[in-house]
């Protein structure tokens, strides 16, 4: 497999293990890459339990989680030909990566994009050492009887050849925080010529139900965020970002 995922991370360990869990059912697992921005020293363990899984160490001396910054860190360490982008708060089908490889082999021109299925709750039993393929399916029924389906997904899976990120200078890292940074990414890629395919019905990424952290979600930050992706959706602002040659690296 010709591919890397990369998670930005900072502290949810617990969506974590059940995610890392669900990598390392797939039919065929990826490379992955976690950027781990300043995240309890525990989370360094979890390179010792998986051979695929690369961790990088970003220190931060502010409270708010820099996810722009954190997956362009990613996105300069692939080494593999293509990417997918994607959350630590994820649960994801068996062939979901395999797929993803398959549809960018087809056309390196394409970037993939996946639905999101909403897990209301987490069952109070469920560990993550539970999480296998019979497992997933039971759960995705479950999503499918409780959940209110969105139907453009919510970010958390972008597929894409890496020589694109790099054209396009990977995420924008004027969006702090979360919110609005795919949906910028998803305009720069088609103004570059990438061509969207979704494989929603070819497999499938469950949402992890979580409390809403402070160091993802600061006060104003969202609407900060959605005015600066408007301004560039109306052509008020360039669609150009990151010009300096710094961007991504630690």
């Amino acid at each position: 497999m010709n591919l890397t995922a990369v998670i930005a991370c900072k502290n949810r360990h617990h969506n974590l293990a059940y995610c890392l869990t669900s990598i390392a059912t797939s039919n065929v697992i990826p490379q992955v890459i976690i950027v781990d921005f300043g995240s309890n020293p525990r989370i360094r363990k979890l390179e010792q339990q998986y051979s695929w899984l690369s961790i990088i160490h970003v220190s931060n001396n502010t409270d708010m989680f820099h996810k722009t910054r954190a997956l362009n860190i990613g996105i300069r360490a692939v080494k593999t030909k293509f990417v997918c982008l994607t959350d630590v708060d994820q649960l994801f089908q068996p062939n979901f990566f395999n797929i993803i490889n398959q549809e960018l082999h087809k056309n390196d021109k394409a970037f993939i994009r996946c639905e999101t299925q909403f897990l209301p709750t987490l069952p109070p039993t469920l560990t993550p050492k539970q999480i296998n393929h019979d497992m997933y399916f039971k759960l995705f029924k479950l999503v499918l009887k409780t959940a209110v389906k969105k139907p453009h997904g919510e970010g958390c899976c972008h597929g894409i050849a890496k020589s694109t990120l790099m054209k396009i200078n990977g995420h924008d890292e004027a969006y702090i925080g979360w919110g609005f940074e795919d949906k910028d990414l998803d305009l720069r890629l088609v103004a570059q010529g990438a061509q969207t395919t979704w494989i929603t019905q070819k497999t499938s990424m469950i949402h992890l139900p979580h409390i809403r952290d402070a160091v993802y979600f600061a006060p104003n930050t969202r609407d900060k965020n959605e005015k600066l992706y408007r301004d560039k959706l109306n052509n008020k602002l360039e669609i150009v970002v990151n010009t300096h040659t710094d961007w991504g690296k630690l």
